[in-house]
């Protein structure tokens, strides 16, 4: 038997279209099966799906925030050296505090399953026009373990300014060793 359901990665769809394969496995024949398709609207404040291609500034997913709040996205990093850039802005003559969290669980941004792959990021805070490759390459902020067992990423308080006309910054999340692919959450807050 298969099965696709929310904890398989990207199974959530746009309004649309969409075909369904059934195929057998090693040639075999498959007398009878049934397909069960089941579906719940998404509420308001479900996160946001990454769209690909988001691997630099330029194509950065826009969060839509712009000034104090807070945004929940979810994504998934590729084995291949993927990021995941992600756009936000401040206001001019304005000052924030900002903080970024990966974490494993929709709905619970403290949730980071104990040695765990499958969630093991590691995340950027970039000024525009200063990509970083790794850490140490430009970034503003930077981090990988939450500790010793918990693999998420989440950098503590930054202040950040829009200085006379307004500035956008970028959260970057890569895998960690490109060991496989991960699947996130990602928080970003500003206060």
């Amino acid at each position: 038997c298969s099965r696709v359901d929310e904890n398989s990665f990207f199974t959530r769809l746009a309004p649309g279209t969409y075909w369904l394969v059934v195929a057998e496995y090693n040639g075999g024949g498959i007398p009878a099966y049934v397909v069960v398709v089941d579906s719940l609207a998404i509420g308001p404040n479900t996160p946001a799906p990454e769209v690909e291609p988001d691997d630099s500034q330029a194509t950065a997913v826009p969060t839509g925030l712009n000034g104090p709040g807070v945004v929940q996205l979810h994504g998934q990093i590729a084995a291949d050296g993927d990021s995941d850039v992600y756009a936000f802005g401040v206001p001019a003559n304005t000052t924030v505090s900002f903080t970024a969290r990966t974490y494993d669980t929709m709905g619970a941004p403290t949730s980071c399953t104990p040695n765990s792959d499958i969630s093991d990021t590691r995340i950027f805070l970039e000024q525009a026009g200063v990509e970083a490759t790794g850490p140490g390459t430009g970034e503003l902020a930077f981090a990988d373990d939450i500790s010793a067992t918990q693999w998420c990423s989440a950098i503590p308080a930054q202040t950040l300014s829009g200085g006379a006309t307004g500035a956008t910054y970028y959260v970057r999340v890569q895998g960690y060793d490109d060991l496989g692919p991960r699947q996130y959450f990602l928080q970003i807050s500003l206060q």
